[in-house]
């Protein structure tokens, strides 16, 4: 095993893109902490607190169209106007807030806006990433990435929540347009860099030929290029299994910790903003080490099966989670939750980058976040149970589906699970 993983910190663009993409990702977990602690505090409906949730992905639904028009302009400009809307929205909030209009209704439209920019944002971001830096220090540069997350996943609900119970919303907001604004900065900032550098074509060869010259996304329709990009996923088998093993941790598994989180804090464990934050700081400090552990290795002899054993892991340890009352044993399950769920996130983002052609790259990154648009459905279906039922059984159910569904999956597609690296 040879590490790697500060190798893609060589090029100054990815570096600068490295910073935006931490900022992004802190206003926006501030953000998040903010607003649906307002909803669980004003309506205690975990069906409420899912739709509030799901809003925030829709917007996946589009990635595919996404990624088509991103495979024909490029990422990186795409990612100046995803960033500026960003801001755009959350100074949208601060001004009405100061004017005391807010309404908790303006909350979910506002998820419904966001939930649009962060289909293109995610899929621009992969590619960018991707063109900067050439296939040989892809599997590095999406750790990196992932590292970052994880970082900013971990400190923004804390900080936002300690931000939101010590001053207020308006202050909260104040610091959540600030990040958002250096975050825009930075982008333009990558953008230079990798025009001078004269890194807008990557050279490499395509991994994969399945799909001939012939589907040149610049001369195709845009409708045919969707439809070439479709056929290249469903064609790949292991690219088939990555899409389908997205969607169902995104229906069954992400949902408790987006939709089912909040009212787990406030109803089961009886504490406050600040007790969330620390449940997601607990979550993504494991998703942190298993980004490092990633991170640190240059490549795996069967990549895919360690992506399906920890995919598996983050099952089981959710599941486990479903009767706990205790506040520390939550945090020490969360924890290795975390672990599990940021080894599965950073082997489906490489495979997926290594896998797919540099042609058709933009389109199967937007198909892969249309697998996040399935969160929409998860955290409805999950809110919905645990408003009849209960919370636990909620868990419990949509952990075990997950972990069942799984491994028959891979049994009736086990191509992934043989696949090996040179």
């Amino acid at each position: 095993m040879q590490t790697t993983l500060f190798l893609p910190f060589k090029k100054p663009a990815y570096t600068t893109l490295w910073f935006s993409e931490g900022l992004m990702n802190l206003a926006d977990q501030m953000e998040f902490l903010v607003l649906v602690w307002l909803v669980v505090e004003n309506t205690e409906s975990a069906f409420l607190v899912g739709l509030f949730s799901g809003l925030r992905f829709i917007g996946m639904v589009l990635a595919p169209v996404s990624g088509t028009i991103i495979d024909r302009h490029g990422g990186i400009k795409a990612l100046k106007t995803t960033r500026l809307l960003y801001l755009f929205y959350s100074g949208t909030i601060l001004t009405v807030l100061f004017l005391n209009k807010f309404k908790l209704w303006m909350a979910f439209f506002m998820a419904t806006l966001n939930g649009i920019n962060r289909a293109s944002d995610m899929v621009a971001r992969q590619t960018s990433m991707a063109t900067i830096l050439g296939i040989n220090t892809i599997n590095s540069g999406v750790a990196g990435f992932r590292i970052v997350r994880d970082i900013t996943q971990m400190i923004g609900p804390l900080l936002g929540a300690l931000i939101l119970d010590s001053s207020g919303i308006e202050w909260s907001y104040i610091a959540i347009c600030s990040v958002f604004f250096m975050s825009s900065v930075l982008v333009f900032r990558a953008s230079h860099q990798q025009s001078s550098l004269g890194l807008a074509t990557v050279q490499e060869e395509s991994p994969s030929k399945q799909l001939n010259d012939s589907s040149n996304t610049k001369t195709s329709p845009l409708w045919e290029s969707f439809k070439q990009g479709l056929v290249y996923v469903y064609k790949s088998k292991p690219l088939l299994m990555l899409f389908i093993l997205a969607t169902l941790y995104n229906i069954l598994v992400f949902p408790v910790i987006y939709g089912l989180m909040p009212v787990i804090a406030k109803s089961i464990l009886n504490t406050d903003a600040t007790g969330l934050g620390r449940l997601m700081f607990a979550i993504y400090a494991g998703a942190l080490i298993g980004t490092l552990i990633i991170g640190s290795v240059k490549s795996f002899n069967r990549p895919g099966r360690t992506l399906i054993i920890a995919n598996l892991g983050w099952y089981l340890a959710f599941l486990a989670l479903a009767p706990v009352d205790i506040y520390i044993f939550a945090i020490i399950i969360l924890f290795v939750g975390g672990l599990t769920s940021g080894i599965t996130n950073v082997m489906v983002e490489q495979l997926l980058l290594t896998i797919s052609s540099k042609e058709f790259r933009g389109r199967v990154m937007g198909t892969r976040a249309l697998a996040v648009a399935a969160l929409f459905i998860g955290v409805l279906g999950s809110g919905s149970l645990a408003d009849a039922t209960s919370i636990q059984i909620s868990v419990a159910t949509i952990t075990s589906l997950g972990f069942l569904i799984t491994i028959v999956v891979t049994l009736l597609l086990p191509q992934l699970w043989r696949v090996q690296t040179s």
